[in-house]
């Protein structure tokens, strides 16, 4: 569930500065515009995969630390190997004995 709200937050931060620079940028008498205007399509498409390199990236960890938790929670419940049991009760018995 953190993992989601952090890609939200992500996304809402990268979408505000956007909304911050759009006037800027569209302004054709800016020297900012036109240096932003002048970066390659490459260049974007290389910044769109960075972010769903990271969205991926945080969603796989955080299904990751799900499985382990989960799995954690399930050995709490795990019935022991009564022979196991058996064993350590007979050793424990027997070093009381000695």
């Amino acid at each position: 569930m953190g993992a989601v709200f952090f890609l939200v937050k992500l996304t809402i931060a990268i979408v505000i500065v956007c909304g911050i620079l759009s006037p800027i940028l569209v302004s054709p008498h800016n020297k900012l515009s036109t240096l932003f205007w002048k970066i390659p399509n490459a260049f974007w498409i290389f910044l769109i995969c960075i972010y769903f390199a990271i969205a991926m990236a945080v969603l796989i960890e955080s299904s990751e630390q799900t499985r382990i938790r989960r799995q954690q929670y399930f050995q709490q419940y795990e019935v022991p190997n009564e022979t196991h049991k058996n064993v350590v009760i007979e050793n424990s018995i027997k070093s009381q004995l000695i």
